[in-house]
């Protein structure tokens, strides 16, 4: 968090010089005195926090619907009433669905039960049927099972015969096949290789000649590529020192504003604290006083945010565009190093491809293929005694099949009239299951019918207490019927500044009040904060009146039970973001920034004197860490500050080594320990 009217030390040199009103004149020495305002330094609480507003609503509020459109009949509650979860709020009349019900009812379950006993009969006889199959009672389906068992057996013998045979003659032809492709491989990969290596030997030429090429592209790439490099980089730098010259304008221009405002604020504060102290009848006045104050400060203070976010995106960018340009740098080396190695790769790959070629010829013009013409000759032979061997097996497998199929036959005629008898129970029982399945549509629509009815019956959804009752007996029971609130947990929705969110925290503490519970303070917690800000029903983000402030919603849940709040009420809420008791506070003018960044207080030092109470002090330099910051005072600490020590709370005016006298020493002084400054001239 920036500090709020720090004092900038070179800034105040001159101007300290003016207000104390030193000159030197034809070698005189004169000096004058100014009255500047004082502080003791010591030990308070500060509290950080925000204001906000809301209004109050239940945190498991129901309304109670019904789509229904049958009378109202009975009405057990009033406005006022606690439920129960479950409880009876209301009943619809439904007498003749009641009827209509039973009627289905009775209707359906007779169907059911004469469906239940021919399924059973039905289930019976085919279950019957079946086992007795299963069993394999029927001899002739049993005696022909055999036969089919032994003739496919002996298809299946003689079937392997056959395809041994085919086998062997195909495994003779292969040999054949293979051998005549050998020769014809062989030859032509003595060819090939010389070919392929004469082609190797042209590719690596034409290789090395291209990665020549690549290289010379490379090098003329890599100044191109380093220019356009230097030119963003120096576009991005000039942006961000423009940006930080808007930055330092906007500061120019606007810190009166922001400090009259801080000033005004802190004005019109005391003045309302001390008409509370005194019970003066211009409280109200006052405290509406204050209120514009503040809200002309918090806009001051909004004002910052859009110009340094300006600042800090410029300064990141310029970050940004100093890394891409050391990576393009580092790129645009690998690439000129990858084109110098292509090269010398190529030239490795010429000569390898030419030592190959040479292999190659060596290899075609040696080889001989007598041997391989040799083993065609002898699979030939092979390939005609495996023929015959291939008729005998087919013989012999045609043999089989006929005993087979007769087999089959019988069979067949064996399984027949079982299955028929079988198929023929089967498709009595599906019937009857399909009769006994049309009563399931009834049942359905009987269901419809019973929710209907229960629905009828207006239950309380939540336990609480109803806050509103819209049925009337007599009148159609469709639309809305109650609502029931629990009054005992509350909520309050509320919203926050975009300003203000980051620094809010869900769990943080609340106090809340309102004009009903007068001064009581009632406490609360921030229980949930919208990831997102406040939208438009077009969905756009929607702005806070004439301004760009957004806010982003929230909820506040109140932990007293008897709080004394109620739904609907308007409340004011103070989030304490932090807070630390028994540390050294001071006004945020008291604190002065120098040049190199350190901050230092101006406190008031003795100056010895002989013979006399020191009635002249020194104004003395003490370095400050700060800390906690609230609206108006700040936490400091340091080697050099303790509790009780005198220090200016105006250090506009004066410069360190300065010698005042201050206005406490002298009776009559106000409570503020005004301080007369005199410097003399040397």
């Amino acid at each position: 968090m920036a500090k709020k009217g720090k004092i900038i030390a070179g800034s105040c040199v001159a101007l300290a010089a003016v207000v104390a009103g030193v000159y030197v004149f034809n070698g005189g020495i004169h000096s004058s005195k100014v009255t500047v305002a004082t502080e003791t330094l010591q030990e308070m609480s500060l509290k950080n926090t925000i204001s906000l507003t809301g209004v109050v609503e239940s945190e498991t509020g129901r309304k109670i619907y019904s789509t229904l459109s049958y009378p109202v009949e009975l009405v057990n509650v009033e406005v006022g009433d606690v439920v129960q979860e479950g409880d009876v709020l209301a009943k619809l009349k439904t007498s003749g669905l009641e009827l209509d019900i039973a009627q289905q009812q009775a209707a359906v379950n007779a169907s059911k039960n004469q469906s239940a006993h021919q399924i059973e009969v039905s289930r019976k006889a085919y279950e019957n049927a079946k086992e007795n199959y299963e069993k394999d009672l029927n001899s002739s389906a049993i005696s022909a099972e055999q036969g089919v068992t032994q003739a496919d057996n002996s298809v299946l013998q003689a079937k392997y015969g056959v395809d041994s045979a085919k086998l062997q003659v195909e495994n003779a032809e292969a040999a054949v096949r293979n051998a005549q492709e050998n020769y014809v491989l062989t030859r032509n990969q003595l060819d090939g290789a010389v070919d392929t290596a004469e082609k190797a030997l042209r590719d690596a030429e034409s290789a090395l000649s291209q990665a020549q090429s690549a290289y010379n592209s490379a090098v003329a790439e890599q100044a191109n590529a380093q220019a356009q490099a230097k030119a963003a980089l120096d576009e991005k730098q000039e942006k961000f020192q423009q940006a930080q010259k808007d930055w330092d304008l906007f500061l120019s221009i606007h810190r009166q504003d922001y400090e009259d405002a801080k000033a005004e604020l802190e004005e019109a504060q005391n003045a309302y604290q001390k008409a509370v102290e005194e019970n003066d009848p211009d409280t109200d006045r006052l405290k509406l006083k204050r209120d514009e104050a503040e809200a002309k400060y918090n806009e001051e203070k909004a004002k910052r945010a859009p110009a340094k976010l300006e600042y800090d995106k410029a300064e990141q960018e310029w970050g940004m565009a100093q890394q891409s340009y050391q990576e393009a740098m580092s790129a645009i080396a690998s690439t000129s190093a990858a084109a110098q190695s292509g090269v010398m790769s190529a030239q490795g790959g010429v000569t390898t491809a030419q030592a190959q070629v040479e292999t190659a010829r060596d290899a075609r013009n040696g080889a001989t293929l007598a041997q391989i013409e040799q083993g065609i000759d002898t699979a030939r032979r092979g390939v005609e005694s495996a023929g015959v061997q291939v008729d005998v097996a087919k013989a012999q497998k045609k043999a089989a099949e006929q005993a087979a199929d007769q087999a089959r036959q019988q069979q067949d005629a064996a399984k027949t009239s079982i299955e028929q008898q079988i198929d023929s129970l089967k498709d009595t029982l599906v019937g009857s299951q399909i009769s006994a399945q049309s009563t399931q549509s009834q049942e359905i629509a009987i269901q419809k019918l019973q929710n209907t009815l229960d629905e009828a019956t207006i239950t309380a959804p939540v336990s609480g207490v109803v806050t509103a009752v819209y049925a009337k007996v007599g009148e159609p029971g469709n639309g809305l019927l109650f609502v029931v609130e629990d009054t005992e947990s509350l909520k309050i929705k509320t919203k926050i500044k975009e300003y203000d969110v980051a620094n809010v925290k869900v769990g943080m503490p609340v106090v809340i009040k309102s004009d009903a519970t007068g001064d009581r303070e009632i406490a609360g917690v921030v229980t949930e904060i919208a990831p997102a800000a406040v939208k438009t029903d077009n969905g756009s983000i929607q702005s806070v009146s004439n301004n760009s402030t957004v806010e982003f919603e929230a909820e506040v849940q109140v932990s007293e039970k008897d709080s004394g709040l109620r739904i609907g009420m308007n409340t004011r809420m103070t989030v304490l973001l932090e807070e630390k008791d028994n540390v050294l506070g001071v006004p945020y003018d008291s604190i002065v920034e120098k040049a190199d960044g350190s901050e230092v207080l101006y406190a008031l030092e003795p100056k010895e004197t002989e013979g006399k109470d020191a009635e002249i002090y020194i104004v003395q330099e003490v370095p400050v860490t700060t800390g906690l910051e609230t609206d108006f005072y700040v936490e400091v600490s340091g080697a050099g500050v303790t509790d009780g020590m005198n220090i200016l709370s105006d250090p506009q005016s004066v410069t360190p080594g300065m010698e005042v006298t201050p206005d406490f020493l002298t009776a009559g002084s106000s409570a503020t320990k005004d301080t007369a400054v005199e410097q003399k001239a040397e």
